[in-house]
């Protein structure tokens, strides 16, 4: 099943992932080896190949607000592998997006937008209001998504570095933004359209580029980059505090890279303790998610008492 999965994937994430398994053995050097260092090696794959397989076979059904049936009427049943996404999805919200920043805009296939013209080179049309195409239209079986490509950006600098270096991440981050054809993906979400909005027409410094509209970009897609940012850190850090701190450093740093927010800050702190834990196997799967769930303060439900 495993293979199976590993070889739907998009080329470009197993080119990916042969490189940074050759890296991973370079961070594990650094840190000198250890006995449980080949378990947390299998952990830190298995996690990675699952986030891009989970992406791609996730993909075609992004936002679809009709749930279950809407799904099954598209497809014809439910979805059982990697299949392309439908072009046209009855009440994607895609064509009511503004095309050069956050929130609702108008569309205008002349003007020069960060949509088309600065990122997602020639997806703008997938834009138009007149249409309605689904998010990810112009994705075939098994191809990753933006935010999964901006993983494998994250890793390439990972094995270069030999770390987790948020500046590095950031420059790559622009730059591969700006490259045409870099990612086949049609959609870009507000935080990446706000940044670049920042960068092309307010001509901003790119640390200042990351920024907020109050609602699109304090969201969960925000934990994909730490989340692998942490993984890897925890790895190279190994089982003890220091690498349990380097976990939630490398989270919080890489989530700033494209996103100015609190609350995604402090969820990216929690989340690197709780891939920390769980790439060495520290404590239960259950304890590391009540442990985040009382860093954010949320009410961790109480196991009911067993009465002899």
């Amino acid at each position: 099943m495993r293979c199976g999965i590993v070889r739907g994937v998009g080329v470009q994430v197993r080119l990916c992932m042969r490189r940074f398994t050759l890296a991973a053995a370079a961070l594990a050097r650094t840190n000198g080896a250890t006995d449980g260092c080949a378990m947390s090696a299998d952990r830190l794959r298995g996690a990675l190949w699952g986030l891009f397989a989970g992406d791609a076979l996730a993909s075609p059904t992004h936002w679809y607000y009709g749930g279950e049936r809407q799904v099954q009427g598209d497809y014809n049943g439910p979805i059982t592998g990697y299949v392309q996404p439908k072009s046209i999805m009855m009440g994607s919200i895609m064509p009511k997006s503004n095309t050069d920043g956050a929130g609702r805009g108008s569309y205008n296939a002349n003007r020069k937008t960060v949509i088309g013209d600065v990122i997602n080179h020639g997806k703008k049309p997938y834009w138009d209001p007149a249409k309605s195409h689904h998010y990810h239209a112009t994705l075939r079986a098994g191809e990753e998504t933006l935010e999964a490509s901006l993983v494998r950006v994250l890793l390439r600098t990972v094995a270069s570095a030999k770390a987790v270096d948020a500046d590095a991440f950031r420059n790559e981050y622009v730059q591969f933004m700006q490259t045409p054809g870099s990612h086949n993906d049609s959609y870009a979400s507000t935080a990446h359209r706000m940044f670049f909005a920042n960068l092309f027409h307010k001509q901003k410094p790119v640390k200042d580029c990351p920024d907020n509209d109050a609602h699109n970009v304090d969201t969960i897609d925000g934990l994909v980059l730490p989340s692998v940012a942490a993984a890897c850190a925890a790895y190279q850090g190994g089982p003890g505090a220091e690498g349990k701190a380097a976990a939630r450093d490398a989270a919080v740093a890489v989530a700033a890279t494209t996103r100015a927010s609190r609350p995604l800050a402090t969820a990216a702190a929690a989340l690197g303790d709780a891939m920390h834990g769980a790439i060495h196997g520290v404590g239960s799967a259950a304890s590391r998610a009540d442990a985040m769930a009382s860093a954010l303060g949320m009410r961790v439900p109480r196991q009911p008492t067993m009465v002899s």
